[in-house]
């Protein structure tokens, strides 16, 4: 739900894009605990970093 809302902040384009960036992050690093645990493929706990990288420089992008 996290990420839901996070898109929802992004895409109204109404300066509230960090906090997007930020519940996206946090349900990043969620899923990025849930991927260790599993058997899940590796590709996916990547890909999930890769997002990680992503939303840092959205947060970063719209504070500086």
């Amino acid at each position: 739900t996290g990420a839901v809302v996070g898109a929802l902040f992004v895409s109204l384009n109404i300066g509230i894009g960090a906090y997007g960036y930020m519940l996206f992050l946090a349900s990043n690093i969620a899923s990025i605990i849930l991927l260790r645990k599993s058997n899940a493929s590796k590709v996916i706990e990547w890909q999930t970093y890769i997002f990680v990288t992503i939303n840092v420089i959205g947060i970063l992008r719209h504070w500086i």
